[in-house]
């Protein structure tokens, strides 16, 4: 009998470890979210048009050329942030920062910040989200905008 009621204190403190962890984890993305949303001059779903890769002549040899990072322009499906829906965007993506190459045709949730050359630039993969992945991303981006839109009218 003691072994069971045992059992199942270290049952009920394992499971609430598990769910602090969870709520502690979620409170961190959501938290990550905003920072990352607050930072980002452009989020939008966007639909990839064209990819160009950009070459690094300095690096590239005869019958090889070495690309650093592409270039990519986009069709705005929605916006949250930063430029208006039916717009295009052009933003560049380093492979240094993100080795992933985006899809023509496929959508994305991109969030990106204007660089030292004024030019939009995502700086990461988790920027850089498939739709198809990216659902819960786009209610949470939602909510987010929302929230923001509620506090400008608020404090105009």
């Amino acid at each position: 009998m003691k072994l069971v009621y045992l059992f199942n204190k270290a049952k009920t403190l394992a499971l609430g470890a598990v769910t602090a962890f969870g709520l502690v984890g979620f409170a961190q993305a959501e938290a990550d979210l905003n920072e990352r949303y607050q930072a980002a001059d452009v989020v939008a779903l966007v639909k990839i048009v064209h990819v160009r890769g950009l070459v690094n002549t300095a690096m590239s040899m005869p019958g090889m050329m070495a690309v650093e990072a592409y270039n990519y322009h986009a069709a705005v499906t929605h916006n949250w942030k930063g430029t208006r829906d039916n717009a295009t965007v052009a933003f560049m993506v380093s492979l240094s920062d993100c080795t992933q190459r985006l899809q023509e045709e496929q959508e994305y949730v991109v969030l990106s910040q204007a660089n030292k050359q004024d030019q939009q630039q995502s700086y990461s993969c988790d920027s850089l989200v498939p739709k198809e992945r990216a659902e819960s991303l786009m209610a949470n981006l939602d909510a987010l905008n929302s929230t923001q839109i509620a506090h400008q009218l608020t404090h105009r």
